[in-house]
């Protein structure tokens, strides 16, 4: 959908014919460029994944009361944090939520930002006072929310995509991290989320 909205066929066709080169930020957005644009193959390209090194995303400073639930995304369908906040509110109605996604706004126990309206501290704190931390997206090319989540501590519930799978074979050993494959899934598996973080 964003392809027939923005034009990035014609956008992204035309660099994979004239480019002469490609840097990808991950071996999946490498993937996922040449299934729709075929003519890169013949293009010299480099792949490889931002840092995953914790410290490089580390914030100073105490980390605040846990009284929120984090699910970070914003106003594209495939983030699908609208829709997560919405599975939170009808499985969680006396759990506090904040969603960035397309709005500003409450609804129960759902607050809602819209994403790029809130400066650098305003999401650090956001972060910071989270007690889990959700990645509804379906498709990502790097996942700095989940890399920020887990500098801070943060027990984390994303979706289980191939991006997300990369990032977290970097690690010898990392826990609190749980994963769902579909919608059907994310309220069993923000459970089983709390019941880590509450310890």
């Amino acid at each position: 959908y964003l392809a027939m909205n923005y034009h990035l066929d014609a956008i992204w066709g035309h660099i994979s014919r004239h480019a002469n080169g490609l840097f990808f930020n991950s071996s999946v957005s490498e993937q996922s460029f040449l299934a729709r644009y075929p003519d890169a193959e013949k293009t010299s390209r480099y792949s490889r994944l931002l840092s995953t090194k914790l410290h490089e995303y580390k914030t100073a400073g105490a980390l605040f009361s846990r009284d929120h639930v984090l699910i970070m995304g914003n106003h594209f369908a495939h983030k699908a944090s609208e829709t997560t906040g919405n599975l939170f509110k009808a499985a969680f109605p006396h759990c506090q939520c904040v969603v960035i996604g397309q709005e500003n706004g409450v609804s129960q126990n759902v607050r809602t930002y819209q994403a790029g309206t809130l400066n650098e501290r305003q999401m650090e704190s956001l972060y910071k006072r989270a007690s889990i931390v959700v990645l509804p997206s379906y498709v990502e090319g790097f996942g700095f929310g989940l890399l920020h989540a887990l500098a801070m501590g943060k027990v984390v519930v994303a979706r289980d995509i191939p991006v997300t799978r990369d990032i977290l074979s970097t690690y010898k050993d990392i826990s609190g991290v749980f994963l769902y494959s579909d919608d059907g899934e994310f309220v069993q598996a923000l459970r089983r989320a709390m019941m880590q973080s509450s310890s």
